[in-house]
């Protein structure tokens, strides 16, 4: 049990890290350039190291998920805020529901992913 703990408190500890101080406004503006080259490797240099920021995010973004499903296995009574499994997604399909969301809601624009998670990944849900 004391593993457990040390393990949420690690997580919440780790939470303020700087990949999770981007906003939707400014995560969606990084991934543009990608989306816009069809998520390919055609970028130019500059717009190169968007496109690694952005597919480093997204792979933490699904990690994140997977992670918080495992704690809450073994602590059912602890509520998450944000979001559930993200496996069924790819980088890809993340950095792209992303863009959508941001396009739909401006209000949202200054609010954390991953706070917005659920909201943005409506089917992403711990087994």
């Amino acid at each position: 049990m004391r593993k457990v703990i040390f393990g949420v408190i690690a997580m919440l500890c780790l939470s303020g890290t700087p990949a999770h101080s981007y906003t939707l406004e400014s995560i969606a503006e990084t991934c543009h350039a990608w989306s816009e080259a069809n998520f390919s490797g055609n970028v130019d240099g500059e717009q190169m190291f968007n496109v690694g920021i952005c597919i480093g995010y997204f792979g933490a973004f699904r990690d994140g998920g997977v992670m918080n499903c495992l704690i809450q296995k073994q602590l059912p009574d602890f509520k998450f805020a944000a979001y559930g499994f993200h496996n069924n997604y790819s980088i890809k399909q993340l950095a792209q529901l992303t863009l959508n969301f941001k396009r739909d809601n401006p209000d949202k624009w200054d609010f954390n992913p991953a706070i917005l998670a659920s909201e943005m990944l409506p089917n992403a849900k711990c087994d």
